[in-house]
């Protein structure tokens, strides 16, 4: 049971679409729609009209779930991660701080940085330069708005103990997700 109990009014189990809705959209409707509506379009932008590589994107927030103990990230970015390509092997990495042997230097460099922003809150030089040298400005400026926002959602999850549904929402594109 959540620790904050769901809003009464507008927080609906199905869209308009018949879709089902996810207990983080629902409880996300105790904010006032000034703060609510801008909090979602940032979320359906890192997700979907982005320039990182989306592979690159899913692992980072899965990692950012493993990093902040948020289950429910994991739970429904996992299926995203799969269908852009991550594997199983990555994702089981992804779990740990270990080793990161089957991502490749790209991904290693970004993982290095999605650490130390969630763990540390500063990248090292020595993570920048590692970062930068697969990921042009614009795409590491992307990347750290993706780890921030996922952030402040673990954040969310931890405080309000939103309930991992049994389901996802998986891959169903833009306009399904709302963080």
């Amino acid at each position: 049971m959540s620790r904050i109990p769901y809003p009464a009014a507008g927080a609906a189990l199905a869209g308009p679409d018949g879709r089902p809705v996810l207990n983080v959209v629902r409880m996300m409707e105790h904010l006032p729609p000034g703060v609510l509506e801008p909090f979602k379009a940032l979320g359906q932008a890192v997700l979907w009209k982005g320039t990182v590589d989306p592979a690159l994107r899913e692992m980072a927030i899965v990692r950012v779930g493993y990093l902040l103990d948020a289950p429910y990230e994991v739970h429904h970015h996992a299926p995203f991660a799969r269908a852009v390509g991550v594997t199983e092997q990555q994702l089981a990495e992804l779990s740990g701080r270990g080793e990161l042997p089957s991502l490749d230097p790209c991904q290693r460099a970004a993982i290095a940085l999605v650490d130390e922003l969630v763990i540390g809150g500063k990248p090292t030089e020595a993570t920048m330069a590692g970062v930068s040298q697969f990921l042009d400005d614009q795409q590491l400026i992307e990347l750290v708005v993706a780890v921030g926002y996922y952030r402040m959602v673990c954040n969310f999850l931890a405080v309000t103990g939103i309930e991992v549904e049994e389901f996802t929402l998986g891959t169903a594109g833009p306009g399904s997700v709302s963080a």
